[in-house]
């Protein structure tokens, strides 16, 4: 996760349109049913995103606690947080084999962080290792095909700019060749049983962000700061030849390849010319996977939640 310390900015801007905050209440109070404060761990936190989300819906006297790889990420979460006044702690560490003893937290969380995990399982193990029985364990996860597939840009055929059949072969090439998954979202359900957690359930993020031109709103220019976070400026020679390794080296032929990053090069270049005339619709396809953590009766500690997780 280290690779994100010079990509702040990007990580700022591309949060916005993740997730509703009516949404998120809603899965605090209603689903979650966290009614008495809990002390909670973020792990992958980055600058603090989820925590400067979930925070304010939590009861009061609920601490958070991020951690991150990134000692860059962990500075701005310490700055970011300061600044407005909230008590966190923000701490450097190695995701997979952090420093808190067993049962130290009532509620575990990740966001966009299992899916850049060489192996998810051993990141579910320290997540649930650190929280209480009892406690909850929540997940919040990509799934890129998903995203893809429900992107809409008017004025541009999907066909020009988008080959579902491609991405979703190379997705799937970088999972077995690295480990990672950007589909990861929706196999969180197997992964939190195959982990020993109980009452596991799912439930798609409600996010689906219009970008509309004529609306000339300070959302509407967020918005839009964060579509364009996710789509290069400029294709260079020095890009193309990184682009053009990665798809060969993924086992795609030479015309593949070319066709690819000629898709890429059209949606650049219209996003360039004229992306804030162009009406934009943004899903997120996000997935919170969570569950009760069970452990031996004589490892539980005090419970700070509600029936539903008793």
């Amino acid at each position: 996760m280290k690779e994100w310390s010079h990509k702040i900015e990007y990580l700022m801007d591309s949060r916005y349109k993740y997730h509703n905050q009516d949404y998120l209440e809603f899965l605090v109070q209603r689903v979650w049913r966290i009614h008495e404060n809990v002390n909670i761990v973020d792990f992958g936190c980055g600058y603090g995103y989820l925590g400067l989300s979930i925070l304010p819906l939590l009861p009061k006297g609920s601490y958070y606690t991020g951690i991150d790889e990134s000692l860059e990420l962990i500075k701005k979460g310490r700055k970011v947080f300061a600044e407005l006044g909230i008590d966190a702690t923000f701490e450097c560490l190695d995701a997979l084999n952090t420093p808190y003893q067993d049962n130290t937290f009532d509620v575990s969380m990740c966001h966009a962080f299992l899916m850049h995990q060489h192996s998810p399982s051993n990141a579910i193990a320290e997540m649930k290792r650190v929280t209480k029985g009892k406690g909850l364990l929540i997940t919040c996860e990509t799934n890129r095909n998903a995203v893809n597939a429900l992107k809409y840009i008017h004025g541009l055929e999907k066909s020009t700019y988008c080959n579902l059949g491609f991405l979703q072969e190379l997705f799937d090439s970088d999972r077995l060749n690295t480990g990672k998954d950007c589909n990861i979202g929706t196999k969180l359900p197997a992964l939190l049983n195959e982990a020993g957690l109980s009452k596991v359930e799912a439930r798609m993020t409600d996010s689906c962000k219009c970008y509309l031109p004529s609306d000339s709103n300070d959302d509407n220019r967020k918005l839009y700061a964060s579509i364009r976070a996710d789509i290069t400026n400029q294709i260079g020679s020095e890009l193309r030849g990184r682009m053009l390794k990665r798809f060969l080296d993924r086992g795609f032929s030479q015309e593949e390849a070319e066709e690819q990053i000629s898709r890429e090069v059209i949606l650049s270049e219209k996003m360039n010319s004229e992306g804030d005339l162009l009406s934009i619709v943004m899903p997120t396809a996000m997935t919170f996977v969570y569950g009760t953590v069970e452990k031996e009766e004589a490892n539980v500690g005090p419970q700070k939640l509600t029936n539903r997780h008793r």
